[in-house]
């Protein structure tokens, strides 16, 4: 089970973990940490421990063991706390504040995380795609718990649009604060309802890390 595991999250992910290419400019840093979590660098032979100050670059893969959770801090003060048992690409990140644009794309193929993006960029693409949805955000606050059959989105504050990562699906919804949707594979999400302060809860909790 565990290798079929693996396998399912190399093909989701795309590339081997010995033959990618990655910017050797950090887009960010591990700004702290609960429990264990490890990296995984391009090219590199095995995964390295991730400690307080560590930098994160483009392509890196972050994944957060059994009670461990980690929080990522990017160059545009866009914060992702990954809860336990979790697993995180940077996939693309790219920040030019002189120009007023960004580019980042986030991939999650299973665990859950909350995401805070703080800064307002005119020119900006911001997206976290699981292997069933695609969040679209400018400036906001959500929580995403990602399998690789189903996905559940629920909003802090701001606005995302989801949508499903089958391209072929047009239908969204847009949701506001305290509003959720579960997005499953190869189906549109489901309309968007106002999630319980249990559940809302329940997810903070698990993605909370000071």
């Amino acid at each position: 089970m565990q290798l079929i595991k693996c396998a399912l999250l190399a093909l989701f992910f795309g590339v081997g973990l010995t033959t990618a290419s990655f910017a050797a400019e950090a887009v960010g840093h591990i700004e702290s940490l609960s429990g264990e979590a490890v990296i995984i660098r391009p090219g590199a032979d095995a995964a390295e421990p991730a400690v307080v100050g560590t930098p994160v670059h483009q392509q890196d893969i972050v994944r957060s063991e059994a009670g461990g959770k980690v929080k990522i801090r990017f160059e545009d003060d866009t914060v992702v706390t990954v809860g336990e048992s979790s697993t995180l690409k940077i996939t693309e990140f790219v920040y030019a504040p002189k120009e007023k644009k960004r580019r980042a794309l986030l991939t999650v193929p299973e665990g859950i995380f909350r995401t805070v993006v703080n800064l307002f960029v005119p020119d900006s693409r911001f997206e976290v795609q699981t292997a069933t949805a695609v969040a679209s955000v400018q400036g906001t606050e959500w929580i995403t718990e990602a399998g690789l059959d189903a996905t559940s989105l629920g909003v802090v504050k701001g606005k995302v649009l989801v949508g499903s990562s089958d391209r072929t699906i047009e239908e969204t919804v847009v949701l506001l604060q305290g509003e959720g949707t579960e997005v499953r594979a190869g189906v549109a999400p489901t309309p968007k309802r106002t999630w319980p302060q249990t559940r809302v809860k329940s997810f903070s909790d698990r993605t909370a890390l000071d």
